[in-house]
């Protein structure tokens, strides 16, 4: 896998000042949550919103995306890095797979809230973006 783990992945569009951190910050962060769409079960089927876990919601995107690009629904081996975005208060999660020869690339983008932010800088795990 080629995944940056010390400089991360540069992706267009987004911010140039991130920093990568390993994705098991965000793993052991489980009340760190979003609200995804699903389908409801039952007879009456209609979109609700879930609350789940930021990495949670982040892995179950990343694992539709390879299927949909034609990795087996199975075992499938992945690498995955997380790059935060101080000045836009962003999280976006870098998965890379090997389907059928090729490396696959998914970004998931999360938009943390000035609550979460704050959570996290009180607890030493996120840094506001300073100029030196």
């Amino acid at each position: 896998m080629a995944l940056d783990p010390i400089r991360g992945e540069t992706i267009e569009g987004y911010d140039p000042v991130f920093r990568v951190v390993p994705a098991s910050k965000y793993a052991d962060q489980p009340k760190l949550t979003t609200i995804v769409k699903r389908i409801s079960s039952g007879k009456f089927k209609r979109e609700i919103d879930v609350e789940m876990p930021l990495w949670k919601a982040a892995i179950q995107d990343a694992m539709m995306a390879f299927v949909n690009a034609g990795a087996p629904p199975g075992e499938l081996a992945y690498d995955a890095i997380a790059q935060e975005y101080p000045r836009s208060g962003m999280v976006v999660f870098v998965f890379e797979a090997t389907i059928k020869g090729e490396n696959v690339y998914h970004y998931t983008p999360f938009m943390l809230s000035k609550a979460q932010i704050a959570d996290l800088t009180t607890r030493n795990l996120w840094q506001p973006y300073t100029v030196n």
